[in-house]
Parts: C-alpha cells; structure tokens; sequence
C-alpha cells in the first residue's frame, strides 16, 4: 500500500521540517507539509498554471497552495468562515490538504496521515505502527461521535445545511484518510461546489456512505486542551498528543523519552479514564 503523511501548518516552522525528514528517510511513506503561509515564494519554483508552488529541496516536500485556487475549485469551508472559529482565516490548511489530495493527486495514495503541527508525535515507530494497524480502514479519527439531538448548539447552525442527518463529529488534529475517504469529498464538492466544517465532514460523509470508521485509542489524546508529559508519554508510546504547540519541546520530549527507556523510569502519574 502507498502511504503519505501530510503536516499541516499555518507556517514551516524548522522542528516540524527536520522531523518530516525524519520520517523522510525511514522511506516507508512519502511526506508532505502542507503551510497556509504563501508569502516569500519567489524562494521557490512557482508554477503559475496551477497557482502553487513546491518546494522540493528537502526529503519532505513542503507545498504552498494561494487561498484564491483553493476558492475557485470550491475547496473551502474548513474553517466556516473567517470569523466562526480561533483560526481567523476563510481557507486554511486543511482546505489546501483536501485541494492538493482530493482534487489534484486523487487516488495517487491508499492512505494519508493528517497532522496539525501542534501534534505531538513520541516517536517514528510509533507511526509506522499506527499505519500498520489502521492501513485498512477508510476513516481514522479521535473519536466517532452521533449526534443525538436536535439543539443548534456548538457550530451546528453552520453545518445541518451544508448535508441531511445523520451527523457524526470528531477533532480531527490527527486523521487517517483512504483513497476511497478522499474520493467522497471530491464528489461531495463536486456537488456543492464548497467543504464544511471538517470536525463533522469526514466523520458524517464516511458514515452515511458506509466506509470503515474507527475512532482509534491511539488518537484519544488528541483533545482541545490536554496537558502533556513524560509520564503519558512513556505509558501510551504509540498515542498521538495534542495540543503541544512549543514547537522545540517535541525535539527534546522525544529524548525524554528515549532517556526513560533507558533508566527504566517507572511513571507515577495516572491516565486519565477517557484513555485506558
């Protein structure tokens, strides 16, 4: 099976570059970072048919998609809107993602791994793991929510008009996409002409068409506002942490943790119930 990773940052920053070619190396899947950030791309090699540009310097590619190409082949509606959610952006990175993976390199990959960069990582093997053991499912999200009422709380007046009931809803900081996933919203936008909001798109577009959905005990740490340490570390090597959004202390947590392993550090923290 092809398999991609897929980094997505409002802009590169070096620790989540070096990591990419980390992962790079190990040549077990192809990887990309995905940035919101167009500016200073005279640096780069422009294509100005497609109105996007590539860097292609480093093991990792990194990619650079206008807002304005995004918006003419209907690949927005992510965030809501501008103003809707803390990102304060019409199109944002996971519009650029879907554009790039559902619309121009469709099908080029069995499945695709979705980061946010604040997304803490412990460890390549901890991916090559995930990747393993989820590989045949279409949908790999945090948890698979239903919907179960009608309240128009939350951002649901922004959603029960884009698609008809049932709704499910997830974060989906870290995601597993299948070709097969992607190939359902390129038809979605081909219908409606825009996305919508991504924590209750893919998990109600793949439900309602019958795809494999599994919400993953590996990806129950990614929550809004989780604190994080070596203790859960050293205890869930495979979870998936969100929000570490200190760019430098993923480089040095995963050291801990290498450091750990090696003294035998017992942990003395308890887990959380929501992920045992």
């Amino acid at each position: 099976m092809k398999t991609a990773i897929a980094f997505l940052c409002k802009e590169i920053n070096q620790h989540t570059l070096d990591f990419a070619n980390e992962i790079a190396a190990k040549k077990f899947a192809k990887v990309y970072i995905v940035s919101d950030q167009v500016d200073s791309v005279s640096k780069l090699d422009v294509f100005d048919n497609l109105n996007w540009v590539v860097n292609v310097t480093f093991l990792a590619e990194t990619f650079f998609v206008r807002d304005s190409v995004c918006i003419a082949h209907g690949y927005v509606g992510c965030n809501i809107s501008e103003t809707a959610t803390h990102i304060k952006k019409e199109v944002i990175a996971y519009d650029k993602f879907l554009w790039l993976f559902a619309y121009l390199q469709i099908g080029a990959f069995d499945n695709i791994w979705v980061f946010e960069d604040d997304c803490f990582i412990p460890s390549i093997d901890a991916l090559i793991t995930l990747n393993e053991k989820y590989k045949n499912f279409d949908l790999v999200t945090p948890n698979n929510f239903l919907k179960r009422d009608n309240l128009n709380d939350w951002h649901w007046s922004h959603i029960v008009d884009k698609i008809e009931p049932p709704y499910y809803h997830s974060m989906v900081c870290a995601a597993m996409f299948s070709k097969k996933m992607l190939a359902e919203i390129r038809n979605y936008v081909s219908e409606n002409k825009r996305l919508f909001y991504i924590e209750a798109m893919f998990n109600t577009i793949a439900m309602q068409k019958g795809l494999k959905v599994v919400d993953a005990k590996e990806l129950k740490s990614v929550v809004w506002m989780g604190e994080w340490g070596l203790d859960e570390f050293v205890q869930l090597p495979n979870n998936i942490f969100h929000p570490i959004k200190d760019f430098e202390k993923h480089k040095e947590c995963r050291k801990d943790i290498k450091t750990a392993k090696v003294v035998e550090y017992k942990p003395t923290k308890k887990l959380p119930d929501f992920l045992i």
